[in-house]
């Protein structure tokens, strides 16, 4: 079977979500900073509504997006060999493996500067926090869980080349099962998500899905998934259980609300600007839990309790800062070493 050509369309929506996705972890990894309960005052249910709705819900398309996407650019055929495998396994060696060791390795040095973790962790402790950092699931760069579990992917494919060419929908139905029903993991930490949605997206291309079939029912999708998120947001700040099962539905219906649409910003300037920063995606993705844990350490920390209006504030401009800083540090990066800036960013270019 021939190779399955991505379209311009799918190709540029593709590019357009890269860096809201990427803002979307950096948001996601915000809550460490501004989660706090003391603060009782009359805007306080705002505060932690707000928090759970983007943290706890609306937020968590982010990483089911990048899987299918990341599954849907990987299976480009079919028609598996050991020279195909061994091309895209060596292919992912620049683009994941050597900026995973090395963003964990800087994240390392800061553990060691700031929290004087030489003092206490010995030669293995070092090691195995590169992989599941003090048994949590996520390395030290807790980040890069995701390009983890994508090595992992990469190294399992030709297992899922075979489930797509042979049982296609079965082993989708399979996997589905795994995730709704929670099953615990066969590979520690590597949750049913992971393959689940990186085989969704080698299904969706070798199966020539029409990913833009629901792109003219984008208003009513975003209405009904934004009541359902909000439902779901209620329900947590009120500290009331909400069914994991239906949880994970709305989540279904999220990523289909959030691919259809970049289709609104289709040969617009918003679209220009988002396939411009789409450059600085993955430096971001790599630098933003250290940048924002030097800034919290820095200042936030030290910060005595503040209203629930001053938080809601910092909540949603602290990430702005950290992706400001971020893409100074890859544009001075990329001035003094190109070389060093390509390593760092998986062997992507700089976008001028």
């Amino acid at each position: 079977m021939d190779n399955f050509k991505i379209n311009s369309n799918i190709s540029s929506r593709i590019e357009v979500l890269r860096f809201p996705l990427i803002y979307g972890v950096v948001l996601l990894h915000n809550r460490a900073f501004f989660w706090k309960e003391e603060l009782h005052d009359s805007f306080n249910f705002l505060n932690q509504f707000l928090q759970y709705l983007f943290t706890d819900v609306l937020l968590r398309t982010v990483v089911p997006c990048f899987l299918f996407i990341a599954g849907f650019l990987f299976f480009n055929s079919l028609n598996f060999s050991f020279q195909l495998y061994l091309k895209k396994a060596q292919s992912r060696l620049f683009t994941l493996v050597i900026p995973y060791f090395l963003w964990n390795g800087i994240a390392l040095l800061n553990g060691i500067i700031v929290y004087k973790w030489a003092e206490t962790l010995s030669i293995w402790d070092f090691l195995w926090l590169l992989y599941n950092g003090n048994n949590s699931g996520m390395p030290v760069n807790y980040p890069l869980w995701f390009i983890r579990d994508l090595i992992i992917m990469v190294i399992l494919s030709p297992l899922l080349w075979f489930a797509l060419k042979y049982l296609p929908y079965i082993s989708l139905i399979v996997l589905a099962v795994l995730w709704f029903a929670d099953t615990p993991p066969l590979i520690v930490p590597v949750l049913w998500a992971s393959p689940l949605f990186f085989y969704a997206g080698g299904l969706a291309r070798t199966q020539k899905w029409d990913l833009s079939r629901l792109d003219r029912f984008i208003l009513p999708l975003s209405i009904i998934y934004l009541v359902l998120a909000s439902i779901i947001a209620f329900y947590l700040t009120t500290h009331q259980n909400f069914n994991p099962i239906v949880f994970k539905l709305v989540l279904l219906l999220g990523i289909i609300t959030v691919w259809s649409l970049t289709a609104r910003v289709a040969n617009t300037k918003i679209e220009d600007l988002l396939i411009r920063l789409s450059g600085f995606a993955f430096f971001l993705y790599c630098s933003h839990a250290v940048i924002a844990d030097v800034l919290g350490n820095a200042f936030i920390k030290s910060m005595k309790p503040i209203s629930s209006l001053e938080n809601i504030f910092f909540y949603f401009c602290f990430p702005i800062l950290v992706t400001i800083i971020a893409i100074a540090i890859a544009t001075t990066v990329h001035k003094i070493s190109p070389r060093v800036y390509r390593l760092l960013n998986g062997g992507r270019g700089y976008v001028n």
